[in-house]
């Protein structure tokens, strides 16, 4: 078999056994008296990016 066709077949086996874990989470979070997804998340330093600094646009005055 070409290794396209071994890659594919492992890409779609994982992506299968993910959405069956999140289904599994889903009910079992349901189960429990909770909400489906959950409704909070956590964010750290290094996913939040600073903004970018305005570049200061330098301007030559008219020549006459």
């Amino acid at each position: 078999m070409a290794d396209g066709v071994l890659w594919f077949r492992c890409f779609v086996r994982c992506l299968l056994f993910q959405t069956l874990r999140d289904v599994d989470l889903m009910l079992d979070r349901e189960r429990s008296g909770r909400q489906a997804g959950p409704t909070a998340g956590r964010v750290d330093s290094q996913m939040v990016k600073a903004p970018a600094a305005q570049a200061v646009a330098v301007t030559m005055p008219p020549r006459r």
